[in-house]
């Protein structure tokens, strides 16, 4: 690893020092990361990660910051934050109609430092449908792709539906493009928890539809969510993936629900708190930062959670937020 060569290749007015990445993450957690540049364009982002690799540094693309915990002793390389987040359309198939333009599919492209929310609000606004359920998800669309972001599963809304295509960088620091069936995707996740290879950018298909009704659908599925989970407060999202068919089934959870915060409820874990962390009132899936929470009092309340709930139900919870850094 050289760091001298990074720096020079990336630019030193460029590069930050001990950069704190709790003022980067939805918990509000993290300590320094010893080095830590802003890519604002693909271009910025694939020359990060090619130079990284390179030299053989390490390196964490950071998106949004939503579900992810990082460590109090912070990273230890290069963290690259990714604002790399243009959005436009590419192409579209339709008719014209006495004057009127009516689409029946289009391409829509997004760099992936851009917020899911930002690529969701331009696709209804251009009147495209396929992805209206993800307005006010937290996170980008590196990050969306990268974890399979869903809604509700079990209407099979996955954000992994809808992609075409996607650019990506290999470990090798080659850029390659890649269709739909490359990522492998399934619940919470895709090829590239394996592979660790980064997005740069990826097209998604929409389909044609009615603004209004487009911005309703939205704006109900916001609703909803913000009457089930913790708004305003820090956290990093769900902490826990659901359990599995075969567990709710053997637990008998009502309608074979295989929601993780039930079975954190009917442990009795509701509210309890290690440190600043604690296990939210709303949706006990979710752990929240009441104020001075360490990565170390997460850490502690997650043990006690899988611990609690392996001893009622015989379930073992797996994370569905990502650990990173050094604690």
């Amino acid at each position: 690893m050289n760091t001298k060569l990074v720096i020079k290749a990336l630019g030193e007015s460029r590069i930050k020092a001990k950069e704190l990445l709790a003022n980067h993450t939805y918990f509000k957690i993290g300590g320094p990361a010893d080095l830590f540049f802003e890519a604002t364009s693909s271009v910025d982002l694939t020359k990060a990660v090619q130079v990284c690799l390179q030299h053989e540094m390490p390196f964490f693309v950071l998106g949004g910051g939503s579900n992810i915990l990082v460590g109090d002793k912070g990273f230890r390389g290069l963290v690259i934050k990714n604002r790399a987040d243009s959005v436009k359309t590419t192409s579209f198939q339709g008719k014209i109609t006495r004057q009127k333009a009516s689409i029946n599919t289009a391409l829509v492209e997004a760099e992936s430092g851009a917020l899911l929310n930002k690529l969701v609000r331009y696709s209804i606004e251009e009147g495209l449908g396929g992805i209206e359920v993800f307005l006010s998800v937290p996170g980008t669309v590196g990050g969306a792709l990268y974890n399979n972001s869903h809604y509700r599963p079990e209407k099979d809304e996955f954000i992994g539906n809808r992609l075409n295509t996607a650019t990506l960088i290999t470990s090798n620091g080659d850029v390659n493009e890649v269709n739909k069936s490359y990522f492998k995707f399934g619940y919470d996740r895709s090829i590239l928890h394996q592979t660790h290879e980064t997005i740069v950018k990826a097209t998604f298909s929409l389909t044609g539809g009615d603004k209004d009704k487009l911005w309703q659908t939205a704006t109900d599925m916001v609703r909803r969510r913000n009457q089930r989970q913790p708004i305003g407060i820090a956290c990093s999202g769900c902490t826990f993936r659901n359990i599995s068919v075969a567990d709710a089934l053997r637990i008998g959870t009502p309608q074979h629900t295989q929601s993780a915060g039930y079975i954190i409820d009917h442990s009795g874990l509701k509210g309890a708190q290690i440190g600043g962390a604690q296990v939210s009132n709303i949706h006990a899936s979710f752990i929240e930062n009441t104020g001075g929470a360490t990565a170390r009092d997460v850490l502690n309340l997650i043990d006690k959670i899988k611990t609690t709930v392996y001893v009622k139900f015989g379930v073992k919870l797996e994370l569905e937020i990502f650990l990173v850094g050094e604690f």
